[in-house]
């Protein structure tokens, strides 16, 4: 995560979502590709978080760019990025079936039943990322049977799959229409309805009554970091903006609770870290280079994690994380612990 953190619930949507911001136009400001991305993906995971899946949809679907009213220039480079939208659609199925809850949202329901409508039929789109049963639970989860009943029919039909697949779609068709003949209105027709379903079932090798509710399936893990990849561009890449070392600065204010209260300042051009202490009126300056930390206090180096050197100060509570791969360096700001994340921003 960027910005989040258990702390999160002390700050208003409108608080975090600024903050949210204001990282987006650091990282255009640092032309940084993958700190662009990975900033825009913990928008839309935010977003989702609070339930604002108007806006993620919106997005998704190429219908309308996140707007930010206070500044417009953000607004344009956000609307003249071109998104690989197939990951960020990876996203949204993914915590579709991840949620429960949507099944009693009447509203909600529909809304995410027609978004999947336009994506499901396209394979491509998730494939790749996602395989058929976890589609399978966000159908189901939006409760539209006639969706899951087409949805398993292409799957059955489709030469795509291996038999484990079509066996599941198999099993899961007969639930769904179930599920569906349980809403006739005629008694009769119901009940013919029903018993040609369970003849049918039977012979694919189903007992109607023995099938569960719903998928009973553990969803695997949807690796985040593994969606941002370099292959994305930018549709303004042959005017880049000419930007200057010294517009090179980040700079924001983190409110951690009514007692901590900090201003963080970076400068990669002169290797420079400034933490504020807002409440306390005190201030740091570090000078971050070759994998060292320098300044008015001491930081202890502690031990070193997945590749990434750990900075640790018992004064200010603060650890600094340091990280180097492939020539994308980066830093983190933590307070307390290593679970409260401040901010990150990359190094170069």
């Amino acid at each position: 995560m960027i910005l989040m953190n258990k702390y999160a619930e002390n700050n208003s949507f409108i608080e975090i979502e600024e903050r949210y911001y204001l990282t987006l136009k650091n990282a255009f400001n640092l032309n940084n590709l993958k700190f662009i991305l990975k900033t825009v993906q913990e928008l839309v995971l935010f977003y989702i978080k609070n339930d604002e899946w108007d806006i993620v949809i919106n997005f998704v679907l190429n219908k309308e760019h996140f707007i930010n009213k206070k500044d417009k220039i953000l607004t344009n480079k956000l609307r003249n990025f071109k998104f690989n939208y197939d990951k960020f659609h990876t996203i949204v199925i993914y915590n579709i079936a991840l949620n429960e809850k949507i099944r009693n949202n009447i509203k909600l329901k529909k809304k995410l039943s027609e978004y999947l409508e336009e994506v499901i039929f396209k394979p491509h789109i998730w494939n790749k990322y996602l395989d058929i049963k976890t589609v399978a639970m966000a159908v189901e989860n939006v409760v539209r049977f006639k969706l899951a009943i087409e949805f398993y029919e292409s799957i059955i039909k489709s030469s795509e799959y291996d038999k484990s697949d079509i066996k599941f779609a198999k099993k899961r068709w007969c639930k769904s229409k179930d599920k569906l003949i349980t809403r006739y209105k005629d008694k009769n027709d119901k009940k013919n309805s029903r018993l040609d379903l369970q003849q049918k079932c039977k012979e694919r090798g189903f007992e109607l009554s023995k099938i569960s509710e719903y998928p009973e399936i553990i969803l695997p893990k949807l690796d985040y970091d593994e969606l941002i990849t370099t292959e994305y561009g930018d549709k303004t890449s042959k005017n880049k903006e000419k930007v200057t070392k010294k517009e090179y600065r980040l700079k924001t204010e983190i409110i951690v609770s009514n007692k901590s209260m900090f201003e963080l300042e970076f400068i990669p051009y002169k290797s420079l870290l400034r933490i504020k202490n807002l409440i306390e009126d005190e201030q740091i300056s570090l000078k971050i280079k070759e994998r060292k930390i320098t300044g008015e206090v001491d930081f202890e180096k502690k031990k070193e994690d997945n590749g990434a050197q750990i900075f640790y100060n018992s004064a200010w509570q603060i650890f600094i994380r340091y990280f180097d791969s492939e020539n994308n360096e980066s830093l983190a700001i933590y307070y307390a612990d290593m679970n409260n994340l401040l901010f990150s921003f990359p190094y170069n």
